[in-house]
């Protein structure tokens, strides 16, 4: 018995050891969640430049997640995320879902129709919209 748990110590040992000087974190993928598609630089300028125009304190405005999905063949792409910005009633940060419709519009993307969340009945339909992207 104490030589199976000399043999076994070692490893153990060493197992920890390995463990605790691995501390390189987690990466983040960049790569769209399953069903979703990649968003090209300018797709994601008039995504960002839409909901903007939607949001009381548009110069403060920092994006975070998004995903997109091809909508049926008039609906163009159907983008969520989370955009944060300063609340100018408040002067605090506020994290809010979004849902934007991007389109094709005489060759160039737009993204004016759609809504941040803030009001329950905003919140309520964005999630609505959005229950098919993972972000």
């Amino acid at each position: 018995m104490f030589r199976i748990a000399a043999l076994c110590l070692p490893v153990l040992a060493l197992s920890f050891a390995a463990a605790c000087t691995n501390t390189k974190l987690p990466s983040l993928s960049i790569a769209p969640a399953p069903g979703n598609i990649a968003l090209g630089d300018n797709q994601r300028a008039a995504v960002h430049a839409g909901v903007r125009k939607m949001i009381p304190n548009p110069d403060t405005a920092k994006f975070l997640a998004d995903g997109a999905r091809k909508g049926k063949a008039d609906e163009g792409t159907h983008v969520c995320g989370h955009v944060t910005y300063v609340d100018p009633a408040t002067s605090k940060s506020v994290e809010q879902p979004y849902y934007v419709e991007l389109r094709v519009t005489n060759g160039v993307p737009n993204a004016e129709r759609g809504q941040v969340g803030g009001d329950p009945a905003k919140l309520a339909k964005v999630k609505f919209l959005c229950r098919d992207h993972r972000l």
